[in-house]
């Protein structure tokens, strides 16, 4: 009887949570007394309680006046990683790091996006976690996505429209090497389409980058798609990173204004019938320091023999900035619907100060170790690099090939090989990267 009593309480009690939960969100014009009044009024029976929930939820959404969008995807990854460093093995059971060299992730998104006339807002909540009963995780959350914006002019062949919140930079600005960060602030997007010339816009953003500082960054991107109606396209961005107060000598990390310039051509060929885009990009970085400014150690009396090595390696060129960028590449088809398939391969070349660890997106060299290009972590604190040892995301060439295949409407199989090594062994060790992953991914 006892266990029938909790059974039954169960089936009670759950019910009328979720519905003062539902009230609590669908009554955002209620004030608090109202709400306390509709929470401690008397338990309806089951029946009269789904409709109550029912019509509520129909009313709210008729009153906004927009629509309710809800999507996501499911992915499970397996993933080979081979990387090395002055030959000696990064990764797998016995190797330097300890970091396995064969990761499995589950990973799940949930998108909810609304839609009224001239206004919208979109969420997207990630759960990424590591697979495995010992050393797996089970509580990797992050809200990825979090945003409203309104259309201010909305004209023939001009638009205007303004978004507030958060988003990742990539979902924004284009880059294969770049723009993997969060973008946690304002933009403003304007479109104007020209007749027999194409399709021109302008982005532009201010995002936080520390509150506790007052410190922001400023992006922009401009481009012409569709030029002359040929399916050409040409895209300018600017992101600036840089502190103009530092307060630190490890500020160094931040000294990146990038300038990226990309070039493109896409169209169907008729022999193919799918869609072809040819892509070249490069990029700049006009707020490195030279070398010997940042990387030059503290010789007090007579260097040291590691002292005495930087020192040497930084004599080589003292002048030297390794501030450039560039790719190149080729995609084919789209992955849809059912039996679609897509192809995407790029090379890569990226010099240790072009683009910052915190934004990267291109290949790397897996760095296993964690070490940033102008600082790194030890017991705890964070302490400057050297030229010996420094890493980073940058200073290397590679080549990344990626295909998709729909297996149905719902489950595409992902492949990506990637594989890279150190492009100037004048800054820090030598490293060379391998990785090939297969991903499942179902999309709801």
């Amino acid at each position: 009887m006892k266990h029938l009593f909790f059974a039954l309480s169960l089936l009670i009690f759950c019910p009328l949570t979720a519905a003062k939960k539902e009230t609590l969100v669908a009554q955002e014009s209620t004030n608090a007394d109202e709400v306390l009044f509709e929470d401690s009024r008397p338990d309806p029976d089951m029946e009269a309680l789904k409709k109550w929930i029912r019509e509520k939820r129909l009313i709210t959404l008729k009153e906004t006046g927009g629509d309710l969008s809800i999507s996501g995807n499911m992915r499970t990854s397996f993933a080979s990683i081979n990387e090395k460093k002055d030959g000696i093995r990064q990764r797998g059971v016995n190797s330097a790091s300890g970091r396995p060299s064969r990761p499995y992730n589950v990973d799940f998104s949930l998108l909810l996006d609304y839609r009224a006339e001239r206004t919208w807002s979109s969420a997207l909540l990630n759960f990424k976690n590591k697979m495995a009963i010992q050393d797996g995780t089970v509580d990797k959350i992050r809200l990825y996505r979090a945003y409203l914006g309104g259309r201010v002019i909305a004209g023939d062949t001009f638009t205007f429209d303004a978004e507030l919140g958060r988003r990742s930079l990539g979902d924004v600005f284009d880059s294969k090497i770049q723009f993997s960060n969060l973008f946690d602030g304002a933009l403003l997007r304007f479109s104007k389409a020209f007749e027999d010339i194409g399709d021109y816009y302008t982005t532009v953003g201010v995002f936080l980058i520390n509150a506790a500082k007052d410190y922001y960054g400023y992006v922009g991107e401009m481009g012409f798609l569709n030029i002359g109606n040929t399916g050409l396209f040409l895209k300018g961005s600017y992101i600036d990173w840089k502190k103009y107060h530092p307060d630190d000598p490890l500020d160094f990390q931040f000294n990146f204004r990038v300038s990226q310039v990309l070039i493109g051509y896409q169209f169907t060929p008729s022999f193919l019938e799918k869609l072809v885009r040819v892509y070249s990009a490069a990029a700049y970085n006009d707020a490195a320091d030279p070398i010997s400014k940042v990387f030059t150690p503290e010789v007090t009396g007579t260097p040291t023999a590691s002292q005495q090595q930087e020192l040497d390696q930084i004599n080589k060129d003292p002048d030297a900035k390794y501030n450039w960028a560039w790719y190149a590449g080729v995609s084919i088809g789209k992955a849809r619907k059912q039996g679609d398939w897509a192809i995407d391969t790029n090379y890569q070349w990226v010099s240790a100060q072009a683009i910052p660890d915190f934004d990267a997106s291109g290949i790397g060299r897996g760095n296993a170790d964690g070490v940033g290009t102008y600082t790194r972590k030890s017991a705890g604190s964070i302490v400057a690099t050297n030229i010996l040892n420094s890493v980073g995301s940058g200073n290397y060439h590679g080549w990344v090939f990626r295909t998709l295949y729909a297996f149905s409407n719902n489950i595409t199989l992902s492949q990506k090989f990637e594989l890279a090594g150190t492009l100037d062994q004048n800054i820090g060790p030598n490293l060379n990267y391998k990785k090939f992953q297969v991903e499942f991914i179902f999309t709801f």
